[in-house]
């Protein structure tokens, strides 16, 4: 069972059907954006039982372990014939300290803001964000240091309000 807003601020009991979450994972990249820019994870039961697998310590772990693979990958050459998607290494490399303090919060006990590991999720996935893209005008470091912020439960406003990323 889930509590969802019923939009009049009360909430609503809900039970995930086969149904939900198949849209959940149809609709993983969506969700996880407007998660991202601070839609409450209890809007639909497709948020909620997307932020119940984004904040999962499995799932923790598998962003945390991108983080590391993503610096690892600035300090070697890249082959241009290989399956990986380079990353940028320059402001990697520079964003290192942010990355690393990232890192370690993702794999902090306890429970984390679904707003900042949705970003993170989001800051790893897009290829047009500021990891990747050397195109990108969005500044690598200040996307961490939302996501650090956001990361802070306490700090974490489960908002509407809807921020729209630099690199849609």
């Amino acid at each position: 069972m889930y509590l969802i807003d019923d939009g009049n601020g009360s909430a609503v009991a809900v039970r995930a059907r086969i149904r939900d979450r198949l849209a959940a994972r149809l609709h993983a990249d969506r969700i996880d954006l407007e998660l991202a820019r601070g839609a409450s994870p209890d809007a639909t039961i497709s948020a909620a039982l997307r932020a119940r697998v984004l904040t999962s310590t499995r799932s923790r772990r598998v962003l945390a372990h991108g983080l590391l693979r993503a610096v690892a990958q600035a300090n070697t050459p890249w082959v241009a014939f290989g399956a990986r998607v380079p990353v940028n290494g320059d402001h990697l490399i520079s964003a290192t300290p942010d990355i690393m303090e990232l890192h370690r919060q993702l794999l902090t006990r306890g429970p984390v803001s679904v707003r900042g590991v949705a970003q993170t999720h989001v800051l790893l996935t897009s290829g047009a964000g500021p990891l990747y893209s050397r195109r990108s005008v969005a500044d690598l470091g200040a996307h961490l240091r939302r996501a650090i912020e956001a990361m802070n439960i306490h700090d974490a406003t489960m908002s509407t309000h809807v921020q729209k990323p630099d690199y849609d």
